[in-house]
Parts: structure tokens; sequence; C-alpha cells
């Protein structure tokens, strides 16, 4: 675990170190990819997660209420 987190890390660092980057361009790099990739994609699972429960719910269970409580 130790090893992978160092690679990690010398890997993250290699632009900025070899002078290819600067570090306010891969800092920008980063938000833009929380911002534009994995925040949109957070929000599709949750909505999917949603989506999946309301049909346990309401089609699957609909007279049960045990059936009703996993959904």
């Amino acid at each position: 675990m130790k090893k992978i987190l160092t690679s990690t890390i010398v890997l993250a660092a290699f632009p900025f170190i070899t002078h290819a980057q600067s570090f306010q361009g891969m800092f920008g790099n980063i938000v833009n990819f929380v911002d534009r990739t994995l925040i949109p994609f957070l929000f599709g699972i949750a909505f999917l997660f949603f989506v999946i429960n309301v049909f346990r719910y309401f089609i699957l269970g609909g007279g049960n209420p045990e059936a009703q409580d996993t959904g």
C-alpha cells in the first residue's frame, strides 16, 4: 500500500518536477476533472440508485410491506 501511494504521488508530481506544467495548471486540470466529470458521474449513479429503489418500492413491492421496506 505504501509503495502504491508513493508511486501515485511521484507520478502526480512528475509534470511539476520536470517543468512541463505549472502547479496552477495541474490544479486547474484537477478542478476541471472534478467539475466536469466526477460530479456528474456521481449524480448519475445517485439518480440510478434512486430510480431502482423507487421501482423496487412501488412496482415490485406493491402490496407487500416487507418488500416495501427493502425498497
